[in-house]
């Protein structure tokens, strides 16, 4: 183990040959690893970030926890590479550590073929900080243009308090909802899970647009009320329930004997 020749996934003191030709562990799928240890792919995770100044409690909480929760992942054998975007510039301040934006790593062509109005990211009545609240053309961006590894978990993990599209007030129908059913659409084309975390104060209109991508593309939705308290750990669970969908039931019985 110390070598690296053998591997000791359960963490048990024994190498995972010996467990399975002991008998004291399972190997029902005969891919040489004990059952209960959790199975995922490479995990790659795009954090797609409003960098509006109603999100600085959320932006501050992901910058504080994002290493502990790769940290803790790793732990679990789950690689996880992370990118941390803002929508149209990189972070500053509490969103320090958004080092690049979606829209200078991916552009702002959105892929596909989107309806009116939905066709550039940040294009946007308003100021600056009305672009940064795009997350719905963003997401789209992000799943359609990003080149994914064949082999991996492919999350994204829009963050925002208001509408996908330019922030609110929220149409919808209208603008918002060709949004967000345009994202749904472009993700399912490149296998991508989304799950969107709704940061402190979001309206319920913002709650149930966010629902839908999450409910597309089978995940779940993240609802943040004490960010610096409860995102970290809702973070972990979108990851976690990623590596489930994309896995068979072995994953299900280690992540429950991991706790």
């Amino acid at each position: 183990m110390a070598s690296g020749a053998g591997s000791d996934c359960n963490r048990n003191g024994v190498l995972d040959a010996c467990d399975i030709d002991a008998g004291t562990s399972g190997d029902c799928n005969s891919d040489d690893r004990p059952d209960e240890c959790p199975l995922c792919p490479p995990v790659k995770v795009v954090f797609v970030m409003d960098t509006s100044t109603s999100m600085t409690d959320e932006g501050a909480a992901l910058c504080a926890s994002i290493s502990a929760v790769a940290g803790e992942l790793a732990e679990q054998l789950v690689d996880i590479e992370s990118e941390l975007l803002g929508i149209m510039q990189p972070g500053t301040g509490q969103f320090s550590c958004l080092t690049d934006s979606v829209a200078n790593r991916y552009g702002t062509a959105v892929p596909g073929d989107p309806p009116p109005n939905n066709v550039t990211l940040g294009a946007c009545p308003g100021g600056v900080e009305v672009g940064s609240e795009d997350w719905g053309r963003a997401t789209s961006v992000v799943a359609g243009n990003k080149p994914w590894p064949t082999e991996s978990v492919r999350l994204v993990i829009p963050s925002s308090d208001e509408g996908p599209w330019c922030g609110d007030p929220v149409l919808d129908p209208g603008v918002d909802r060709d949004s967000i059913t345009h994202a749904i659409q472009t993700s399912m084309a490149s296998h991508v899970v989304v799950s969107p975390i709704t940061g402190t104060g979001t309206s319920a209109a913002v709650r149930a647009l966010a629902q839908s991508p999450a409910a597309g593309t089978g995940s779940e939705v993240f609802s943040s009320q004490l960010p610096d308290e409860d995102l970290a750990a809702g973070i972990l669970e979108i990851i976690r329930n990623a590596c489930r969908a994309a896995t068979d039931l072995a994953w299900t019985a280690a992540y429950e004997a991991i706790g």
